[in-house]
């Protein structure tokens, strides 16, 4: 039995009903996915999973994770700011590494200062505007 088989098949709580595929016609789906490729790429899988139910999927994510998602032919949405990128400097890991907590905070405070809060939450917004 496939995963998906087993899901649906999964017993729902009482007084609740089952969603069934045939009761749901073309969505447009944004799928919001912030991190790493490990962070990602599970939902690009489940991206892959709806598209092929007939939806239009779209994932939004940071700007250095759009190949990722242009890879599997999905559309991409970008998400302001990027929490994790400090990683992907040439030196993030090795400044993580050597770094006391202290210094962590101050690394972390000092990327952070890149991304003004307000727009980031703006580019949710817009990412989200025409899904259902």
């Amino acid at each position: 039995m496939s995963l998906t088989s087993a899901l649906l098949e999964h017993e729902v709580a009482p007084g609740t009903e089952r969603l069934r595929t045939s009761d749901v016609s073309s969505l447009t789906i944004v799928i919001f996915a912030s991190g790493s490729r490990g962070d990602v790429q599970p939902y690009v899988a489940l991206g892959l999973y709806l598209q092929e139910k007939g939806h239009r999927v779209f994932i939004a994510t940071e700007e250095r994770m759009r190949p990722l998602v242009e890879e599997f032919h999905l559309q991409y949405r970008r998400l302001g700011g990027d929490p994790t990128g400090f990683l992907f400097e040439p030196d993030g890991c090795v400044r993580l590494a050597k770094a006391s907590m202290f210094e962590l905070v101050k690394i972390t405070e000092a990327w952070d200062k890149k991304y003004p809060k307000d727009q980031i939450l703006s580019t949710y917004v817009t990412c989200a505007e025409d899904a259902d």
